[in-house]
């Protein structure tokens, strides 16, 4: 059994908690928060003996082998960095870092001190996910021509809110287009080129983000935007056919159309989301999956943090 600790006790780590339930080689043995009755009452809720909010005692339980660091965008990579140093494994939530040259820096130290670092990209490890892999690699719905991905939802968030400060990794784009970017990599590969269009909000950051990725004989769009609500979907076109999956983030169901009318679906049952990237992690850290975290998938920052760069300029 691997001991886990939760570094983080918001939104996204009481979700995650759903997902730790639902695999088995997992014992959560200690959370931290900035504030101690936020982390007793996390543990509270979720019958964790150890709770402090007193990082370097968090960080140096004996009986801590991992930790998911569920903190805000900008604290990642200090946590990681005093995370990893401490000699423990790391599962970052998304996005995993702003800049490429921390991913970097922290992906080499894991890699030195054979330590795993892996981002919380859920949308990757998704069942749906994998079967449109096999689906593509299969050939069923022909050659890719397009893909689009969508992940737009009006948030009623405060401005006050760090996902509203450039500084600190805010603005859709990278606080749920990163699902899209992930999901599109996940299934293309790398692009050749990628072009942006951004509308920013008051505070400076896109609250609405759309980037052009082009292949060599294919291209991918990407919405994202705190400002509008859309049916969000990725779906791929083939000359074939089509596969479209509600909701991929999160999705446990998709279907496949062909033009000649054969239809397909696919459907799973999870008990989380989150289920599957903590499988996923276990298997890393006990050595049933050969490779470690790729550095491709932390670098998703590098892509964005481009984009930014010269889309925020034009606006």
């Amino acid at each position: 059994m691997i001991r886990l600790g939760i570094l983080g006790a918001g939104n996204i780590a009481h979700r995650f908690m759903k997902g730790v339930q639902g695999a088995e080689t997992f014992s959560v043995v200690s959370v931290y928060a900035r504030k101690a009755d936020k982390a007793k009452q996390f543990a509270d809720d979720f019958n964790i003996q150890s709770y402090t909010d007193d990082l370097h005692q968090f960080l140096n339980h004996d009986e801590l082998d991992a930790v998911y660091i569920a903190t805000p965008n900008f604290l990642h990579f200090e946590n990681v960095m005093q995370a990893l140093r401490a000699g423990l494994h790391c599962m970052v939530e998304k996005p995993a870092f702003i800049e490429p040259a921390q991913a970097l820096s922290a992906y080499q130290f894991a890699q030195e001190h054979n330590l795993i670092l892996m981002e919380a990209m859920k949308v990757c490890y998704l069942p749906t996910t994998q079967k449109a892999k096999q689906w593509l690699n299969e050939g069923k719905i022909g050659k890719v021509i397009h893909m689009e991905a969508s992940f737009c939802r009006k948030s009623d968030i405060d401005a006050s809110h760090p996902i509203f400060d450039v500084q600190k990794g805010g603005g859709a784009l990278f606080d749920v287009g990163c699902y899209a970017l992930a999901m599109v990599r996940e299934l293309l590969n790398e692009p050749n080129h990628v072009d942006a269009w951004f509308h920013l909000c008051a505070s400076g950051v896109d609250d609405t983000a759309e980037l052009l990725l082009t292949y060599q004989e294919a291209w991918a769009s990407i919405q994202a935007s705190f400002l509008l609500d859309k049916q969000n979907a990725a779906i791929i076109y083939g000359s074939e056919g089509t596969i479209t999956i509600p909701d991929f983030w999160k999705s446990s169901r998709m279907e496949l159309q062909r033009y000649d009318g054969l239809k397909e679906s696919f459907i799973c049952d999870q008990p989380s989301e989150f289920t599957p990237q903590i499988n996923y992690f276990a298997d890393l850290i006990l050595g049933k999956v050969k490779s470690n975290a790729s550095i491709s998938g932390l670098l998703n920052c590098g892509i964005i943090k481009e984009a930014i760069e010269h889309g925020y300029n034009q606006n």
